[in-house]
C-alpha cells in the first residue's frame, strides 16, 4: 500500500508539466525507475516546499543591500536556464536540498519551453525544455562534492554555453552556493562578458549568514530558500 508520501510526490509530478512533456510510456518508465528511490522523493518533497515559497524569497542586491521583490517568471525567452552547482565542500550539508530545488527550476523551463542546463566544473547534464529525463536526473542526483569549486570555470563554462546557443535575449545563469567566494580577475572578466550578453546572474544561497559576511555585488537576484 501506498503512503500519503508516495501519493504527494505523484501528485506533485503529476500536476507539473516537466513531467507531462514526456510521452506515457516514458512517464511510467521514470516512475517504475524512481518511484522507490528514498533520495529523490526526498527531493521531490523539498521541491514542491519550494514551489510553494518561490514567490516569497527572491531578493535583489543594490550596492551590497539585499531587497525582497516577488518572483518575476519570464515570457517569451529563447536562451537557456544554465544552473550552475557549486560543489565545494560548504554544499555538502545542503546536498540533497540543493538536488531538491532543481525541479521548480526545471518546472518554469518547461513553462516556457526554453533548455535547462545542470553545470558542474566537470559534468553537464542538458533536460530539454524542462523535460525530466531520467539519464539527467540520476547524473545530479551523482554528482560528487569535493573540497573547492573553481568558480572562474563554471562561470567560463556557462559563457561558452550560452554562445553556443546564440540566443540574443532571456538568458539566466543561477548559481546554487552555500558559500561565499571572492571574486578574481578571471571570474571579473568572464562575469563581465556575461553582462553584455545581458544575462541575468542569479543564485540560491542556502547558508544566508555565509552570504552576508560577503555579498557577491554582481548578482542581479538572490534567494535564500532557508530565510
Amino acid at each position: 500500500m501506498r503512503t500519503l508520501f508516495y501519493d504527494d510526490v505523484y501528485h506533485f509530478l503529476y500536476s507539473s508539466k516537466m513531467f507531462q512533456q514526456l510521452m506515457e510510456e516514458e512517464q511510467q518508465a521514470f516512475l517504475q525507475q524512481f518511484a522507490d528511490d528514498a533520495q529523490f522523493r526526498t527531493a521531490l518533497a523539498i521541491a514542491a516546499d519550494f514551489q510553494t515559497r518561490i514567490g516569497k524569497i527572491a531578493a535583489v542586491v543594490t550596492e551590497g543591500e539585499a531587497t525582497y521583490e516577488p518572483f518575476r517568471q519570464k515570457r517569451d525567452v529563447i536562451a537557456p536556464l544554465i544552473i550552475g552547482l557549486d560543489t565545494s565542500r560548504a554544499i555538502g550539508s545542503f546536498e540533497i536540498q540543493a538536488q531538491g530545488l532543481m525541479f521548480p527550476l526545471l518546472e518554469l523551463c518547461a513553462i516556457q519551453q526554453r533548455d535547462c542546463i545542470v553545470l558542474t566544473e566537470d559534468e553537464r547534464f542538458l533536460f530539454p525544455h524542462g523535460s525530466l529525463l531520467p539519464t539527467a536526473v540520476k547524473g545530479v542526483q551523482h554528482i560528487k562534492v569535493k573540497e573547492h569549486t573553481n568558480m572562474a570555470v563554471l562561470y567560463k563554462q556557462a559563457l561558452q554555453l550560452f554562445d553556443q546557443y546564440e540566443a540574443k535575449r532571456g538568458g539566466e545563469f543561477l548559481l546554487i552556493t552555500a558559500n561565499t567566494f571572492e571574486p578574481s580577475a578571471i571570474l571579473e572578466e568572464v562575469i563581465h562578458e556575461l553582462q553584455l550578453r545581458r544575462i541575468e546572474l542569479s543564485a540560491i544561497v542556502l547558508d544566508e549568514k555565509q552570504f552576508e559576511a560577503s555579498s557577491l555585488l554582481f548578482l542581479d537576484k538572490v534567494f535564500f530558500p532557508n530565510a
